[in-house]
């Protein structure tokens, strides 16, 4: 290579534009009488860092292209089948970037230049530090490239190779990251298609961390673009790398999803873990028709050390079935974690050693000794760089031509007195410095010496980047230098479409005496940025298009002095501008698509958000085929839309954006609409009754509705039961019922269906509203009961007994002095009759209990109860007994607990006697029961009272009739006005009862339904302490008006009375308690959070029993609570969300040894008032 003339040599570099006009002024000056050599002037250029070594050759050779508007090429780093990769430096970020130019030979080929085109804007798309970034692209003259992240790494199938087997920790590290920007891609419905060791890097961070990028989007298969990829592949068309290829990809390219790039990176794991591939054959073929047939061995096949859990990650990356791997790449990531270490320089280089490799543990070849010769015997390397000598037109894809210029954004000083420079500059053979350039030497001293001044000045003018307007010219210094810093600024963000400010800040610590300060920006700055130089205030309204990118701003404060210009000070503020590479991004829709409802208007706004647009006009329209009705308002992208059943499914839509005159399209979108049903009609129309008997299966197939599926994607439908459905009621996916009736159940039951639709992309909907399923259920016939002997025990044991008893309680009978003590004793005998069987001794103890202390006493309710026990165990009339009891009946010193009792047994014996047609005993009866209430102005009381004060005059006008003239009507009404206050047993059918916990607390096994012992008189739990609440809700009915009332016996401890229950068991019951407790009783909690809602009056609580049971009384009348206990008043309370539910018992068994034990509960459910 002959050495051209310095002279020549300076022409060619001013004309590379590789130093700016001030560094090219100054040497000019200082080669003026500087016998320095071209060849010596290159070598000094090289080792101070204004030229590379690639550089200096080109200009040797006469080349001077080395500028794309703000990307200046540093040198070639390597070349492939789709052509060359330059290292460059983008001015406008000032950082490295890669530079890849596609080959000429592929220029033809559409299919290539289509992929080369897809890589551009599928990565474009991406912004993952796990992912190369494309950053920009072009086009020069008729030649593609694109501007990617620099990688300062290594392929991973090199450092693979280098290795042999990666250390099993490292290499599912790398892994873990790689699926990390894999998942990115997902997220933004890519698919790469041809993941493998060669299309990953590791990027080595200057702290020596290892990060992770993808790279090679050339056969990205992008989910919503169709079109394009036809252009690409074709249908049957095998693409990827068949040793790491999935069984799909093998099929057909165009139908694989993310799935199957999580098999390629399970082969990718398997090479680094193993050193060998899943599946070996000797051609393509045989390779892929062994994946088709099997799912990959595990690495346990190849290496015995790799532990399990490693293997079972693997074996669940590579099955044959993409359904059994997993399904997301974020899945891979998690299961990798624990698995993996940092992945670091120092752990690579530590494996290396421990291998038998002598190799570096990266790439060290440096990109300025490669082969000039390898490059230039390629056409489209020569053929690039004399489009760039010639200034062919530079066409940017993605970024946009600041205006910048492209010289260095930090200049160091030309010091001819250094002349010395790496081997190899010039050649690519090791040389010493000419004898010609060793003589120089001394003469390049002196010239340095004369042009030091010159020098000192220069270095003033250099900035740290390029600057807006003419460039400083160096002058004499004749006067005093001001002296002033510029404060340097925190990096700041901008925004598309905004306004950016900024103040600079000077200190100005010697003022000039000549002249004025002014501050500058460098030519690097946008060209929409404006500086005020008298107060440095900096505006930018950065423009729509504007790439996103960290931007670095040159600013000096110079001295003008004649129109001479001096810096005195600099600084460089830096910007990130947001958002991503296009300005104009439509917004992207929920993914899986969105729901309208069947005639029902829709809306969807596409339009671009307002900071992006900055008033911006747009036009919106489809780029595709619509549904008809479907509409979009071009100024505004409002869709609008009202669906008819017959549009029922997925519409997919493609919407686009573009100026208004569309000359250019700016973005497009694809959205997914799902028509959806919005009646019960659509997905179960009405049922007619059905019937059933108790004790056997009752089956039912569910009507088949005219779904109108048009979509692609069908809807399936699916109908469950909804809450409150009896238990083991189920309906099968094909729309069967199946129910085992209980044995004891009647009437009519009322289940409740919820229709669901089972929709595209995991899409559903439940629709609100219900269909209800009447089964009229026949009653069992049942063996009646063998007849009653109506006689007590033999009369000789029972008083034998009866003397025994006198004896045993002789003195707690005599302790006995007043009515009340009487009574609380009578109760406390009667507590043990009703858990004794029937025999010997519980009839003595009844006749004790009756003679001794009821009767003497006067307690009405204990010799009624006695009435009621003997009919019920001996078989003794109840009816004359309780009309005698009635009879002597005084409500004279009764406590409210007897009168509520009196009450509530005086209206079951009216009831009962209606049907022996003795309607004097009915009257008498209900007079007992009516001079026992009071008076009520409003509420149940009131009608309680006024039906109590009806049906005794009935009574009495029926009482007075002979037996020929009983009008019947008037018995009906009778039977109404009495049945209606009736109170019945409630939680007694196991059939109706359904098990639940408190979410909040710790799981307790099967709900605790094993704790529990129900019969139909008696509730009883009995645990050891737990962490959790469990207990039942009666699912028979849901109320709002009602009285519960039940025994609540001394050693209960946890027990709650559940109020208005609703909601799915299985997502969690909300609900109202009352709790039972002696420390709380009566205070009313909402279940979810445990926060009470009412006061109690604490005094009444000196009412409890600690050794009788207690009578607990809870009335719910719509949001009024009331809690009584023995007949007083412990709280009233208006809950406003108090709603109709379910009744439920719940024990909190956290307590201490809890205990529960409830007995006679029952429930009267208040008439309407009518």
């Amino acid at each position: 290579m002959a050495e051209p003339s310095i002279s020549r040599f300076v022409d060619a570099l001013a004309a590379s534009q590789l130093l700016t006009e001030s560094q090219l002024t100054a040497l000019r000056k200082q080669l003026v009488g500087n016998p320095i050599t071209a060849e010596g002037l290159v070598k000094t250029l090289v080792n101070q860092q204004h030229l590379t070594g690639w550089q200096a050759r080109q200009l040797f050779k006469g080349r001077t292209g080395f500028v794309l508007q703000q990307y200046r090429l540093l040198n070639p780093i390597g070349r492939g089948g789709m052509g060359h990769v330059f290292r460059a430096r983008a001015a406008n970020v000032d950082q490295d970037v890669a530079v890849k130019v596609m080959a000429r030979k592929l220029k033809a080929n559409e299919t290539l230049v289509s992929r080369f085109r897809r890589e551009i804007r599928a990565s474009s798309k991406l912004d993952s530090q796990h992912i190369v970034r494309t950053m920009d692209a072009g086009r020069v003259g008729t030649v593609d490239f694109m501007v990617m992240e620099y990688v300062n790494g290594d392929q991973v199938d090199r450092v693979a190779n280098r290795l042999g087997r990666v250390p099993t920790e490292l290499a599912c590290e790398i892994v873990r990251q790689a699926a990390l920007g894999l998942q990115h891609a997902h997220e933004h419905q890519m698919v790469h298609r041809d993941i493998k060791p060669a299309n990953i890097m590791v990027h080595w961070e200057d702290s020596g961390q290892g990060i992770v990028k993808l790279m090679d989007m050339g056969l990205v298969l992008l989910m919503s673009d169709d079109i394009d990829e036809k252009t690409v592949t074709r249908a049957g068309q095998v693409m990827g790398t068949p040793d790491y290829m999935s069984p799909e990809q093998g099929w057909d390219t165009t139908q694989v999803d993310i799935r199957s790039d999580i098999y390629s990176l399970g082969c990718t794991l398997f090479r680094l873990l193993t050193g060998t591939i899943p599946f070996t054959g000797s051609n393509p073929l045989q390779v892929l028709s062994q994946r088709l047939q099997r799912d990959a061995p595990s690495v346990l096949t190849v290496c015995d050390d790799i532990s399990a859990a490693v293997a079972d990650v693997v074996s669940k990356m590579t099955m044959r079935d993409p359904d059994a791997r997993f399904q997301t790449p974020q899945e891979v990531s998690e299961a990798l974690a624990p698995l993996s270490e940092a992945l670091t320089l120092q752990r690579l280089r530590d494996a290396t050693r421990a291998t038998s490799n002598d190799v570096g543990v990266i790439s060290e070849d440096n990109p300025d000794n490669s082969s000039d010769e390898s490059h230039e015997a390629d056409g489209s390397y020569r053929e690039f760089l004399k489009l760039v000598e010639e200034g062919s037109v530079v066409d940017l894809m993605l970024a946009t031509d600041s205006g910048a210029s492209p010289l260095i954004a930090t200049a160091p000083l030309i010091n001819l007195n250094i002349a010395t420079a790496p081997r190899g500059v010039l050649s690519r053979r090791a040389g010493s410095q000419s004898p010609k350039l060793k003589r120089q030497q001394k003469t390049g001293l002196i010239a340095f010496a004369l042009s030091a001044v010159v020098v000192a000045i220069i270095s003033m003018v250099v900035f740290s980047g390029d600057r807006v307007g003419s460039d400083p010219v160096p002058i004499e210094v004749t006067d005093i230098v001001p002296v002033a810093t510029i404060a340097d600024a925190d990096v700041a963000t901008a925004r598309v479409g905004k306004t950016w400010t900024h103040q600079l800040k000077a200190d100005i610590a010697t003022p000039p005496t000549t002249g004025e300060l002014q501050f500058v920006v460098g030519s690097s700055a946008p060209t929409d940025l404006t500086i005020d130089t008298k107060t440095g205030a900096i505006r930018w309204p950065v423009p729509l298009a504007q790439p996103a990118a960290n931007y670095v701003i040159p600013v000096q404060l110079v001295h003008v002095v004649d129109d001479v210009r001096r810096a005195i000070a600099d600084t460089r503020l830096k910007v990130l501008v947001k958002p991503d590479m296009n300005a104009v991004v439509l917004p992207e829709p929920r993914r899986g698509g969105l729901l309208a409802d069947v005639d029902q208007p829709f809306q969807l706004s596409m339009a671009i958000d307002s900071d992006f647009t900055n008033n911006l006009q747009l036009s919106y329209e489809f780029a595709s085929p619509t549904p008809p009705g479907l509409t979009i308002d071009s100024a505004t992208g409002l869709i609008t839309w009202v669906p008819t059943a017959e549009q029922l499914g997925r519409h997919d839509i493609e919407v686009s954006v573009s100026q208004p005159d569309r000359s250019r399209e700016l973005d497009k979108q694809m959205i997914s609409l799902i028509v959806v049903p919005t009646q019960m009609k659509h997905v179960l129309p009405e049922i007619a009754p059905q019937s059933a008997k108790a004790g056997q299966p009752f089956s039912f197939d569910l009507p088949k509705p005219a779904l109108n599926r048009p979509g692609r994607i069908p809807i399936n439908r699916i109908i469950e039961p909804g809450v409150g459905a009896p238990p083991g009621f189920a309906i099968s996916p094909q729309g069967k019922i199946r129910w085992d009736v209980p044995d004891d159940l009647s009437g009519t039951v009322r289940i409740a269906l919820v229709g669901k639709l089972d929709g595209p992309n995991a899409m559903s909907r439940r629709l609100e509203g219900t269909v209800i399923l009447e089964v009229n259920v026949t009653a069992m016939a049942k063996t009646p009961p063998p007849a009653s002997t109506g006689t007590m025990p033999d009369a000789v044991e029972v008083s034998d007994t009866l003397a025994k008893l006198r004896d045993t309680y002789r003195i707690s009978i005599a302790q006995a002095r007043t009515m009340a003590e009487k009574t609380k004793l009578a109760h406390r005998y009667l507590m043990q009759c009703s858990t004794a069987e029937s025999g010997v001794t519980d009839a003595a103890l009844l006749q004790l209990i009756e003679e001794d202390l009821a009767t003497k006493a006067r307690a009405t309710d204990v010799l009624l109860e006695i009435a009621r026990l003997r009919a019920e165990r001996y078989g003794i009339s109840e009816l004359p007994a309780a009309r005698e009891i009635i009879k002597s009946f005084r409500k004279t010193g009764l406590t409210q607990r007897q009168q509520d009792l009196i009450i509530e047994q005086g209206l079951r014996l009216a009831s009962d006697s209606i049907d022996s047609t003795d309607y004097a005993m009915t009257s008498e009866f209900l007079n007992a029961v009516k001079s026992l209430l009071s008076r009520s102005v409003s509420g149940a009381s009131a009608m309680l009272y006024a039906d109590v004060n009806s049906a005794a005059d009935v009574a009495a006008e029926l009482a007075k009739a002979s037996d020929g003239a009983i009008d019947d009507l008037k018995v009906d009404e009778l039977s109404r006005l009495i049945n209606r206050w009736q109170f019945k047993p409630v939680f007694g059918k196991s059939s109706t009862n359904v098990f639940i916990q408190a979410s909040a607390t710790q799981a307790v096994p099967g709900n605790g339904q094993e704790l529990w012992t129900m019969t139909k008189n008696q509730i009883k739990l009995e645990s050891e302490t737990q962490g959790g609440m469990v207990g039942f809700i009666d699912s028979a009915q849901q109320l709002d008006r009602y009285v519960v009332r039940f025994q609540l016996l001394p050693e209960s401890n946890c027990a709650q009375l559940v109020l208005a229950a609703n909601g799915a068991v299985a997502d969690g019951v909300s609900a109202h308690t009352v709790v039972l407790n002696s420390s709380a009783l009566g205070r009313i909690n909402d279940l979810r959070n445990d926060i009470p809602l009412n006061v109690v009056d604490t005094s009444s609580l000196a009412q409890a029993f600690t050794d009788i049971p207690n009578l607990v009384e809870v009335a719910v009348d719509g949001p009024v609570v009331a809690v009584r206990l023995n007949g007083t008043l412990l709280t009233t309370a208006t809950i406003a969300d108090l709603s109709k539910g379910w009744l439920g018992i719940i024990a909190d068994l956290r307590r201490p040894e809890p205990r529960l034990l409830i007995r006679q509960p029952r429930i009267l459910i208040l008439p309407d008032a009518n």
